[in-house]
Order: C-alpha cells, then sequence, then structure tokens
C-alpha cells in the first residue's frame, strides 16, 4: 500500500512538473498560469514564510508554490497550523493585493491544521490545497464574491458553479453542490461518514482518493457520473449502492478498494463504463462481492460490459419509494425540493422519479406537491 501511495504522489508530481515546464516554455499574456512565474524556481518575494508573484496589472499578487533544487520537494511541506492567507502584503513599501492562489500551490501541506481565504482571493487554482489531509477547519470570509463557505460547512465552494473544492474531515457538503470538484476531500483518512447530498450531479476525479476510514457508501439518484479514481483507495469500504441515475463511471474509480463485499446498483440500465476498463474494481471484488440489481434486469447486467464480469448478481425488488421522496432516503425534506428544482434547471437528467403529480412532466406543481408533503398536507 506505501509503495502504491509514493507512485500516486510521484505521478502527480510529474505531471505538475510537466506542465510547469510547458508555462515556462510558452509566451503567455495571462496572468494566471500554472504556477504564475516566469520559471520553475523563479518569484518575485516573499512575505511571512509565503511566496508571492506579481501579476501583470502590477497591483495585486499571486500566491505561488516554490520548489527545492531537487524539483520534487515543495517549500510549503514544512508548513504548519494555520494557514490564514492576507488580503494585502507589502514588498518595499508597495502594497499588493492578494487575489489568486495558484494551481497547487499548498499541493501536499500534510501538517496544516485550518485554512482561511480573505474577500480579495477572485482565484483559487485546481488542486491549490490537494493532499492537505489534516485540515480540520476552512473559512471563507462573509464578503467574498467568488467563493464561500455556506451554511458553516467547513469547505471552500466556487459560488457561482455551486462546486465543492477542498474539504476536510469535517465537512458537511451543502444541498445546494452540483459537483464535487477534483481531490476535494483526497487524503481524508479521518472521514468516517459521508453524506452526499440529491443535488450532487457530477463527482470529480480523485475525489475521495485515499478516505480509507470510509466503510460504507450511498451515491444518491442525482448523480450522473462518478470521475476517475472518485474513491480509489478507500480501503475501509465494505459495501457501495449506486443512484438509479448514474450513467457513466469513469476507470479505476473503486480501485484498490479491495474489501468491498455488496455493491447496490438502483438503475435497471447498467451504467456505462469508460474504457470498458475492468479496473474500475479490483479483481477480487468481482470474485468476493455480490452484485445487486433491480428485479427485471439481470439479463441486462449479465451481457453488460464489465458488470458482467461479476461471479454473483442477485435481482432484488425494488423498494416502493415514499410519496415525494425523490432520493429514496426515507423522508421528504428540502433535499427532495431541490431534486425537482435541478430536474426542472436540467442539472439533473429527466426521469419519471421526479414527476411526483403524475401529469407528465417536471415543474412547479411537483415542488409544491413535495413541499405539502413536508407540511403533512
Amino acid at each position: 500500500m506505501l509503495n502504491f501511495k509514493i507512485q500516486k504522489t510521484m505521478k502527480k508530481i510529474l505531471t505538475i512538473l510537466q506542465l510547469a515546464l510547458l508555462c515556462s516554455i510558452a509566451v503567455q499574456a495571462q496572468d494566471a498560469p500554472l504556477f504564475a512565474t516566469s520559471s520553475l524556481y523563479d518569484y518575485d518575494f516573499v512575505v511571512n514564510g509565503l511566496c508571492y508573484v506579481i501579476n501583470n496589472d502590477s497591483t495585486s499578487v499571486t500566491v505561488t508554490s516554490q520548489y527545492y533544487s531537487d524539483g520534487a520537494s515543495p517549500v510549503y511541506a514544512n508548513l504548519s497550523g494555520d494557514l490564514v492567507i492576507p488580503e494585502t502584503v507589502t514588498y518595499n513599501g508597495k502594497s499588493y493585493s492578494v487575489t489568486k492562489i495558484d494551481n497547487h500551490a499548498f499541493y501536499l501541506c500534510y501538517n496544516l491544521t485550518s485554512v482561511t481565504i480573505p474577500n480579495s482571493v477572485t482565484f483559487i487554482g485546481p488542486d491549490a490545497f490537494c493532499g492537505c489531509s489534516s485540515v480540520e477547519s476552512i473559512i471563507v470570509q462573509s464578503d467574498n464574491s467568488n467563493y464561500d463557505s455556506r451554511n458553516n460547512c467547513n469547505a471552500i465552494i466556487e459560488t457561482a458553479s455551486n462546486t465543492l473544492l477542498f474539504c476536510c474531515k469535517n465537512s458537511v457538503i451543502p444541498n445546494s453542490i452540483t459537483t464535487i470538484g477534483e481531490c476535494a476531500f483526497e487524503g481524508c483518512s479521518g472521514l468516517t461518514s459521508l453524506n452526499i447530498p440529491n443535488s450532487v450531479v457530477t463527482i470529480g476525479e480523485f475525489a475521495f482518493l485515499d478516505c480509507s476510514g470510509l466503510t460504507s457508501l450511498t451515491i444518491p439518484n442525482s448523480v450522473v457520473t462518478i470521475g476517475r479514481h472518485a474513491f480509489e483507495s478507500c480501503s475501509g469500504l465494505i459495501s457501495v449502492v449506486l443512484g438509479e441515475n448514474l450513467k457513466t463511471i469513469e476507470n479505476e474509480a473503486f480501485y484498490d478498494d479491495g474489501n468491498i463485499l455488496s455493491v447496490t446498483c438502483k438503475s435497471y440500465s447498467p451504467a456505462s463504463v469508460e474504457y470498458n476498463s475492468e479496473n474500475i474494481f479490483m479483481s477480487c471484488v468481482y470474485t468476493n462481492a455480490t452484485l445487486y440489481v433491480p428485479s427485471g434486469s439481470l439479463s441486462l447486467y449479465n451481457t453488460a460490459p464489465v458488470w458482467m464480469i461479476f461471479d454473483n448478481i442477485i435481482e432484488v425488488e425494488a423498494v416502493q419509494p415514499t410519496y415525494g421522496d425523490l432520493n429514496g432516503d426515507g423522508q421528504v425534506d428540502i433535499s427532495d425540493v431541490n431534486m425537482v428544482i435541478n430536474l426542472m434547471l436540467g442539472k439533473v437528467e429527466q426521469t419519471v422519479a421526479g414527476d411526483v403529480t403524475g401529469d407528465g412532466k417536471v415543474d412547479i406543481s411537483d415542488v409544491n406537491a413535495v413541499i405539502n408533503v413536508m407540511l403533512g398536507k
């Protein structure tokens, strides 16, 4: 397992270095490059241990990463405790607004325990905090117009897209989130339970990589796509439930999860598997786990690429849902209202399940129907 994790880390580091080299060669006019620097080891100045590069407007700066000469060890790996990104920094008598946090800026900063993002930050690059596995508290200041930590959720959310960018073991996913972003929970070994709300449509690549504390997983009916390596190395997983609207599972989504004994697919039609790759699960899962599928769908799963590999496939009768319970969690609440709204907005594929009133369409009358159930009417 240790060698596997080292290989995964080195793969990512090599990818970062390759992209950074390309950025240093290319002539670019924009002021948000991969490392916001002119070459791999350059930065403009350092204040309180953080590296900055001056943006093209000459009035703002980007917090960037800096590597040792071996090209593999991030300086910020030595950061520990609370990380508070300042709104402004002063260098050589001039004040600069801190507006950007670079791609991979704090990658693998294992010893950070909290992160605070100021109102001034308008851009956070992909994987900026990827692998910061010891973080327990995340705060975005309330007046930030691009990012938020709504409902004290202990996470960084891109406000406009409702995308979850960075989380910790104490994060609560708000029921307004539609995308769980790349590496959002990566390395959160302390995460022992997970409630994915029925508003989520996409789970990104590496989203829950190495969340070894999870023992069970339920993907809600709203989810359409599970990205590559999304739940890889979640070695504690024993049971997995996949929602009825799942259409695509990308490569190695559940790889290195060798203890899975139960996989339940709620969809009558088998989800497609990227490249028809058997690496979605480990080979031992196909042998040891039981695949439960809806009554009447056995022949479809027995002939579907990848799913047909399971040695044990059993049909089960679908549990009749409670009126208004669109996500199948046994209760009718605001998450079901959000499900209808997302169906109306086209964020989730239209299904009969969303047509609460049975009039052949999903509209405001279905929202009202769910609310009436909540109110006991």
